[in-house]
């Protein structure tokens, strides 16, 4: 009995990190059968937490909130709003664009260690686990 116990124990991968809790930072994305896409090191990026059904954050340059239901690894994004994007620079703005576009798309959660992938047809958003804001 205790062989078995360990063998399970060996076997059983860890439990992902929660999806609701955290702070979610943009690592990338990748539009539609684009390529990955990371932000520049001088731009703000993309985040949020997620708490009881709402999604609060920042696109980088306008607040970000959201409506969102998770069961098993099928996830619903909807009600996004992201403000004007009158205050973002130039630069910014496709980021921000795609972003929520994707955001509005997606469909499926994946982890990968500490990374938070967000699938959205053939697009996707990738993320990491910082501080609680």
């Amino acid at each position: 009995m205790l062989s078995i116990l360990a063998v399970l124990a060996l076997t059983t991968a860890p439990l992902p990190v929660p999806f609701a809790g955290p702070r979610w930072t943009l690592a990338g994305l990748t539009p539609d059968g684009g390529r990955l896409r990371v932000p520049g090191t001088r731009m703000a990026r993309p985040a949020f937490t997620v708490h009881g059904g709402r999604l609060t954050g920042t696109t980088g340059c306008s607040p970000l909130r959201a409506r969102v239901a998770i069961s098993g690894n099928s996830v619903r994004i909807w009600n996004v709003q992201a403000g004007t994007g009158d205050f973002c620079p130039d630069h910014a703005l496709a980021l921000r664009e795609d972003f929520t576009t994707l955001l509005e798309r997606v469909t499926r959660v994946e982890w990968r260690g500490s990374t938070l992938i967000l699938h959205a047809g053939t697009g996707r958003l990738e993320f990491t686990s910082g501080a609680r804001p």
